[in-house]
């Protein structure tokens, strides 16, 4: 697990999915995560799109800790 992960409680499985629903903004999803059914219905439901990343940025934000510059 990546430092950053560690540092705002993030875990890996969501760092996953973050990645995974960024690679698919750019239309750069590898061919094995285009071929997985569930990734692609949860990539297709907006809300639960939406719903995850305010999650997300929520424990990000509720973190104390600080990133070093």
């Amino acid at each position: 697990m990546t430092g950053w992960v560690q540092t705002y409680g993030i875990t890996e499985e969501e760092d996953v999915q973050w990645q995974l629903i960024l690679q698919d903004d750019m239309d750069d999803l590898p061919e094995e995560d285009l071929e997985d059914e569930e990734l692609m219905t949860f990539l297709a439901d907006q809300p639960a799109v939406v719903a995850f990343l305010e999650a997300f940025l929520r424990k990000y934000r509720e973190h104390s800790a600080v990133y070093p510059r």
